[in-house]
């Protein structure tokens, strides 16, 4: 498969093939993947006239920020077939998704992933434990699980700091087209 990348320039160290506009690049492929920072730079980079040159054989996934898509023109193309699918983590007004956008049938939403880094661990333990605690009632002295991967003795299990066994559910999404 080959890859091809837009960015505010050419990286001489890249061997994949650049493209110097966002609808170029969107011309120019089948899925289409926004990795970018968020700001005003990037603000509505995928707008309406790149989810029309990606075509309606086209796939949008963005795991970038909320802000670089227009999820208006988004959830247009996605209802009129501009575009085939989209995969997001990530919307204009998270944690808020729109009705609109999850009814459709061509979409694949997740939550945020922003939690595999450990200082969003760290604030949904913190925000868990005052919940709790502001209703009065206190768990069992647990420690949040480790990112320690398993050993071959362990296999799916977790442990937490303190050494008790943690069993995790894990799932993965397969979107075949």
């Amino acid at each position: 498969m080959p890859i091809a990348y837009h960015g505010r320039s050419r990286q001489a160290d890249v061997g994949y093939d650049y493209y110097d506009t966002p609808v170029a690049l969107a011309a120019a492929c089948d899925v289409l993947i926004a990795i970018v920072p968020g700001g005003q730079g990037t603000q509505h980079l995928v707008d309406a006239a790149v989810l029309e040159a990606l075509g309606a054989q086209g796939v949008f996934i963005n795991v970038a920020r909320g802000s670089v898509v227009d999820q208006d023109a988004l959830i247009a193309a996605l209802q009129q077939g501009t575009i085939l699918a989209a995969g997001l983590d990530v919307y204009e007004d998270e944690p808020n998704v729109p009705v609109s956008l999850r009814a459709l049938p061509n979409t694949v939403l997740l939550p945020h992933h922003r939690l595999g880094v450990q200082s969003g661990r760290a604030r949904l333990w913190a925000g868990w434990w005052s919940t709790i605690c502001a209703n009065g009632s206190r768990p069992a002295a647990r420690s949040p699980p480790s990112r320690r991967r398993p050993t071959r003795a362990e296999p799916g299990h977790r442990r937490t700091s303190a050494g008790a066994p943690v069993k995790s559910a894990r799932s993965v999404s397969v979107v075949r087209l």
